[in-house]
């Protein structure tokens, strides 16, 4: 993606389970325009809706008035004048153009935009969790403190650990700031992987409750010998 906000936006459409296609050609030629080949945003393949994402935010000016405005590198006039172009475009054509804009991301709304816009044209179709994982895995985007907190976790539940016992043992290593921050990332997400387990148990869970039954008796070994 060419910006931030357009990541932002791909990364949604893949959440929500919408296929599209980033900086297509645009379906219908148009000719004698004086411009370079249109290639909106996205285009939305089973729909066929279109989407542009305008980088333009909004000022208050003295007079009460909002003025849009662009990045200082950006000839605002120009751009703003595609725009309207676009538009055009769209409007002569009869195909249905989506916009978002940067000021919604600025007032903290801009997915919510994006799914309120598109709600009428659309079915959600929402990928599950482990499915966007996985996906992550397989593009190497899964980061070495997120394999971290699982190897952590995986550890803290074998030893028996409580949050205090880690922190007393930081605290002996004379690590207690650095350690602090890792255990206030790691709890949260600890107990968040527990809740997700529910009446489940994984691989440390089998490990404890063995170690558990064995030492108070509750299972009796009828082998005399076990080969592992």
């Amino acid at each position: 993606m060419k910006s931030y906000e357009e990541l932002l936006i791909a990364n949604w459409l893949y959440e929500k389970g919408i296929a599209y296609a980033y900086e297509p050609l645009y379906e219908l030629p148009l000719k004698g325009t004086g411009r370079r080949i249109y290639t909106p945003d996205f285009r939305l393949t089973d729909s066929g809706i279109y989407i542009e994402h305008f980088g333009v935010r909004r000022k208050r000016m003295r007079d009460g008035t909002e003025h849009l405005m662009t990045a200082p590198y950006i000839d605002r006039d120009a751009y703003l004048a595609d725009m309207e172009w676009k538009r055009g475009v769209h409007a002569t054509h009869g195909t249905v153009l989506i916009e978002t804009f940067s000021y919604d991301r600025q007032e903290g709304r801009l997915l919510q935009a994006l799914e309120e816009k598109l709600a009428p044209h659309v079915t959600y179709n929402p990928r599950r969790p482990e499915t966007i994982f996985n996906r992550l895995i397989e593009l190497h985007r899964i980061d070495s403190f997120t394999r971290l907190l699982g190897t952590f976790l995986r550890k803290y539940k074998n030893g028996g650990y409580s949050i205090q016992d880690c922190e007393n043992k930081a605290r002996a290593l004379k690590s207690g700031r650095r350690a602090k921050a890792f255990l206030n990332i790691f709890e949260p997400v600890y107990q968040e992987y527990q809740k997700r387990l529910g009446e489940r148990i994984d691989f440390e869970d089998m490990i404890l409750r063995a170690a558990h039954y064995a030492e108070i008796g509750r299972y009796d070994s009828p082998f005399h010998h076990i080969l592992v």
